[in-house]
C-alpha cells in the first residue's frame, strides 16, 4: 500500500472533514491491495438531489486526473482504476431522505445511463443521468448513523460490465419529524499499477 504525497497534496478537500478522512485512510490502508487516492471530501449539509445518478463519467474522471496531476495522471489512466464514493450522515439515526442505492445486476449502462454536463459555479464536469429500468432493485440502510458508512462504486475502467452503482436520495413516508439531514461524501479513486491490471 503506498500513496504519493505529491498526488494527495493536489486533490483539494472541500470542507474537510478530519474523522472521515481518518476513517477512509484506515479503511483503505486495511483492505486495499491496490494504491488509493483520496479525492475530494464535501460537507452536503441538507443538500441532496432527487434525480437518479452516477457521479462519473470517462470523461470527468480523466478530466479530474489531468487537471489535478497533469502528466502524472497519464499512468493512472494506462492502468485499471476505480473511483468510488463513501457516504455517511452526519447526525444519526437518519431517516430524513435517506440514501438508496441501485443493484447493478438489473442496470444497463447502454441503455439506462446518459451522460449529461455537471453546471455549478466552481465546477462543470459530466454525470449519468439514469432511466427508470423496472428490473433495476433498489436498497438502503434504515436509521444509518454517523459510523456507517457506504461505499459504491462510481466508475471503474474495466467499462459497462462493472457499471457505477446508481444513487438517490428519497422520501421515506414512515419517516415523522426526524432532524433534516446533514451528511458527507467521500470521493476516492483506487488505482492498480499496469502490471496489475486485472
Amino acid at each position: 500500500m503506498s500513496t504519493s504525497d505529491s498526488w494527495s497534496a493536489k486533490f483539494q478537500h472541500s470542507s474537510p472533514d478530519r474523522h472521515a478522512e481518518s476513517l477512509i485512510m484506515r479503511f483503505a490502508s486495511d483492505t486495499l491491495t491496490s494504491r488509493f487516492l483520496l479525492v475530494k471530501i464535501t460537507s452536503l449539509g441538507n443538500r441532496f438531489e432527487l434525480h437518479m445518478s452516477v457521479d462519473h463519467t470517462k470523461t470527468s474522471v480523466e478530466q479530474s486526473f489531468r487537471s489535478r496531476l497533469g502528466t502524472e495522471a497519464e499512468d493512472i489512466l494506462s492502468g485499471r482504476f476505480i473511483y468510488a464514493n463513501v457516504w455517511r450522515p452526519l447526525k444519526g439515526p437518519n431517516r430524513d431522505w435517506p440514501l438508496a442505492l441501485a443493484g447493478t445486476l438489473g442496470v444497463n449502462p447502454d441503455t439506462d445511463f446518459e451522460a449529461a454536463d455537471y453546471v455549478r459555479p466552481e465546477l462543470l464536469t459530466e454525470s449519468y443521468l439514469v432511466y427508470y429500468n423496472k428490473k433495476c432493485q433498489w436498497y438502503y440502510l434504515s436509521d444509518q448513523q454517523p459510523s456507517e458508512a457506504l461505499l459504491f462504486r462510481q466508475y471503474d475502467s474495466q467499462g459497462s460490465s462493472k457499471p457505477g452503482v446508481p444513487h438517490v436520495a428519497f422520501f421515506d413516508p414512515d419517516s415523522e419529524d426526524g432532524e433534516p439531514r446533514e451528511s458527507i461524501e467521500v470521493n476516492l479513486a483506487v488505482f492498480w499499477s499496469k502490471a496489475e491490471k486485472g
